[in-house]
């Protein structure tokens, strides 16, 4: 399993690195867009980002995670060959080791985006108070929340992509995110106001529901490692239908 981990971290060390690149976005963006806005970089920016920023900001983080997401699903790039397949299935550690790598490797780079962007929102948050002179609420359970629902889609995704390779994969994980945008913007055109005070509440008082906090957490997790047994059994079938 280990000469599996050193292939996928040297073919994906790319991915990696533009996962920290977008965590940084999730932190910094919303700032910088109310700077552009305002144009100015000076004390009054923070000072409309405290009082009107709070939706910016959990569009641009939800943004910035669902871009994470679709690098997650890059992790396959160039593994889609008949002959790597079978090369695969014959070597010892065989399918099983192969594909829990995989798996692995998505859990860690969600695990990075996760560590990197609650550490990007401190050093905001530090900086916000001290020369915006504001005070910002952390933001890590919203990246605990988004770092579960990447687990869950994730479980859902890399089994597509493992059955039908990932052309047709990279379509179905698509249409969800399409349906997921839908679902997004319907929100906040028909309820804004809600949706702002529903996230000030669940930021500032930590009022997130039972499920949300331990339900859906399991679910995921349990979701993931499902998935990864269930891959291991349709790789061969989506082997088998590669078109190289």
């Amino acid at each position: 399993m280990t000469g599996y981990l050193y292939k996928e971290l040297k073919q994906n060390r790319l991915f990696i690195f533009l996962t920290l690149i977008i965590a940084g976005c999730a932190a910094f963006l919303p700032i910088i867009l109310v700077m552009i806005a305002e144009e100015t970089m000076a004390k009054e920016a923070f000072i409309v980002f405290a009082s009107s920023g709070m939706l910016l900001r959990i569009v641009c983080i939800t943004i910035t995670f669902f871009a994470s997401l679709a690098i997650q699903g890059l992790v396959f790039k160039d593994d889609d060959i008949k002959k790597w397949g079978y090369f695969v299935a014959s070597t010892p550690k065989g399918i099983i080791g192969y594909i829990f790598t995989k798996y692995v490797l998505v859990a860690a780079m969600c695990l990075i985006m996760l560590a990197a962007s609650i550490g990007f929102d401190c050093i905001f948050t530090y900086i916000a108070k001290i020369i915006g002179g504001i005070v910002v609420p952390y933001m890590a359970k919203i990246f605990l929340l988004l770092f579960f629902f990447q687990l869950f889609f994730n479980a859902i995704e890399l089994m597509f992509t493992i059955r039908f390779g990932i052309k047709r994969g990279s379509i179905i994980k698509t249409i969800l995110l399409i349906l997921v945008f839908i679902i997004l913007i319907l929100i906040l055109l028909f309820n804004p106001a809600g949706l702002a005070e529903a996230i000030s509440e669940a930021v500032y008082e930590g009022s997130i529901s039972g499920f949300m906090k331990w339900g859906f957490p399991i679910i995921s997790v349990i979701l993931y490692v499902i998935s990864a047994m269930i891959s291991c059994k349709l790789y061969m079938k989506g082997v088998d239908e590669y078109y190289q």
